[in-house]
């Protein structure tokens, strides 16, 4: 029989937490309300999900939903699309993506819902008439990337679980497990996952384009060779960067320490796309440093340098 989160690669501690919350609701304990925290891609969707299952093998009456915050634009629609055909006499488990995108009224009708009481049941009143909670029989869990952006009250009721770093090994142990049906030459996983962005999400990503290649080449092995003309025809660039990415590198090795607006003029890009899209891995890396200024770190720059020497 397989174990608990057996699909999932890495994150152990947060699995051994799990385990013990639903060890815990099983003696007639309630759940905490988790706020699961950490960047897009960080599998964040994959292990709230596993725990769904496990509650779900635990009672059969649990079923799981997953809800895009965005679509739920008032109380109005939260209670006609959400409460009504998933909460009201049901037992439930609802995944909120990217929870910070909750509209304001809705975060603080979950401020009472989630009370940090001990009242199990309560029943909050609307417009639309009395909305009844049962924390045994009701559970939330909150995912977001930018937990910041949640209503403060809202989110000291929460327990977070932050996601953590992937290890190189990890990332190339989720892309044998996806491919598989496919042979893997000596180390040639380490050079791939070393050409990954870090996160469960870039090595899934990674893996469906191997898949493809292999199939298009009706073949079961992926060799040195193979990941040199895969890699050509993908155009991949080292630690997965992209070509902005690369453009935000090579405007600050001309420059050294540039400016937000010059290095927006630089590369041709918005402050948004800079700011949003490229500085985060960057520093991450430890590429750049981002203060006042945008300047490029010894790291960096090392890293400019052998660009242009493979050209």
């Amino acid at each position: 029989m397989n174990e608990p989160f057996h699909k999932i690669v890495g994150q152990e501690p947060i699995k051994r937490l799990l385990l013990h919350s639903i060890e815990c609701f099983k003696a007639g304990g309630v759940f905490p309300h988790y706020l699961f925290s950490g960047a897009m891609g960080n599998g964040k969707g994959a292990i709230t999900k596993e725990f769904c299952r496990l509650l779900h093998q635990h009672d059969k009456e649990f079923t799981a939903h997953t809800i895009n915050c965005a679509t739920i634009k008032d109380i109005g629609s939260f209670y006609k699309q959400i409460y009504i055909p998933m909460i009201e006499g049901q037992k439930t488990i609802l995944r909120f993506d990217e929870a910070h995108n909750l509209e304001n009224k809705i975060q603080q009708l979950f401020l009472s819902a989630i009370d940090v009481s001990d009242e199990i049941e309560r029943e909050i009143p609307t417009d639309f008439g009395g909305m009844k909670f049962n924390l045994r029989h009701h559970i939330f869990i909150f995912m977001s990337s930018e937990p910041d952006k949640l209503f403060p009250p809202l989110k000291n009721r929460m327990d977070e679980i932050s996601m953590t770093s992937y290890k190189q090994s990890e990332l190339g142990e989720i892309l044998k497990r996806r491919c598989k049906e496919i042979n893997f030459a000596d180390q040639v996983v380490d050079v791939i996952a070393s050409h990954l962005r870090g996160n469960p999400r870039s090595a899934e990503q990674m893996a469906k384009k191997i898949l493809g290649y292999c199939g298009l080449k009706k073949t079961s092995t992926f060799t040195a060779q193979d990941w040199q003309d895969f890699q050509y025809v993908n155009d991949i660039k080292p630690f997965g960067l992209s070509g902005n990415e690369i453009e935000v590198i090579k405007a600050l090795a001309q420059r050294t320490e540039c400016s937000l607006n010059d290095l927006r003029a630089a590369t041709n890009l918005s402050r948004s796309a800079i700011m949003n899209d490229c500085e985060p891995y960057l520093t991450q890396l430890r590429f750049m440093l981002v203060n006042k200024q945008r300047k490029i770190t010894p790291k960096g720059m090392t890293f400019w340098q052998s660009l242009q020497s493979d050209d």
